[in-house]
């Protein structure tokens, strides 16, 4: 009986489109895949399956099949259920994606990747999620967690701007129905973040260099930078290109 059901007590909100989505494959063509429900106390937690459940009862069903798991069965043992049954969501949000790889990170002992892959997540969904995490300011990282927000947004408003502020004010306005991820694409676009640099300057024997770089920079992308232009100053020294002709080079090849 569906009056029988609860949610679990971190189960991301329902997505009414979603719902009625299903509502819709359900009553046309059946449901293709019981949901999954663990025994608690006299009524039963849903531990896979909480949208199929409220298509039914969008539908004005009073039941809904199911696969009963017993009532000792973990939180942990859930996500590990889930993970190895459907797969990657789309539609989940980007906590309920990390949840799932730190569970798989734990069972099994393994590192962020490998356990994604023990998760089967497809390689561009785990790029997206990599993505997010490196480029998407803490705040606007427990902003995003908070608003239950999915990858595919997420990905988004991180490759989208650097700005914190402008970060969070995205992820706000996506929650509240006002931005979807079209309109942020084409914000990033519209109004490119003002970058804040930071100038270095040092000389190294009888050689001075200046650097500008953007603030926000890490010593990893920077000294990427600079294996650049050292690549780049190797190769006119094979061409013999003098000294004083180098920055004409140089600046010829970033125009190129």
């Amino acid at each position: 009986m569906i009056e029988l059901l609860d949610p679990l007590p971190d189960a991301r909100p329902l997505d009414m489109d979603h719902v009625r989505t299903l509502a819709e494959s359900i009553r046309d063509h059946g449901l293709l895949q019981p949901i999954a429900v663990v025994e608690h106390h006299s009524r039963y937690l849903i531990g896979i399956g909480n949208h199929r459940a409220a298509a039914h009862q969008f539908l004005g069903k009073t039941a809904v099949e199911a696969d009963i798991w017993p009532a000792d069965t973990t939180r942990e043992e859930i996500l590990l259920r889930s993970i190895h049954e459907n797969h990657v969501r789309v539609d989940e949000s980007f906590e309920t994606t990390l949840s799932r790889i730190h569970t798989l990170m734990a069972a099994h002992g393994v590192g962020f990747r490998e356990a994604a892959k023990r998760g089967k997540f497809r390689k561009s969904h785990l790029s997206k999620i990599e993505t997010v995490l490196k480029r998407l300011k803490p705040k606007a990282l427990a902003c995003l967690q908070e608003h239950k927000l999915g990858v595919s947004i997420a990905y988004a408003i991180a490759r989208g701007s650097d700005d914190e502020d402008t970060q969070i004010e995205w992820i706000k306005q996506n929650a509240a129905g006002k931005m979807n991820r079209s309109a942020i694409e084409k914000a990033s676009k519209a109004k490119p973040c003002r970058m804040k640099t930071v100038t270095l300057s040092t000389t190294i024997d009888d050689v001075a260099f200046t650097v500008t770089l953007p603030k926000e920079f890490d010593y990893e992308r920077l000294k990427d930078r600079i294996r650049g232009l050292s690549s780049k100053v190797g190769l006119q020294a094979k061409r013999n290109t003098p000294i004083d002709l180098l920055p004409r080079f140089l600046d010829a090849e970033e125009s190129a």
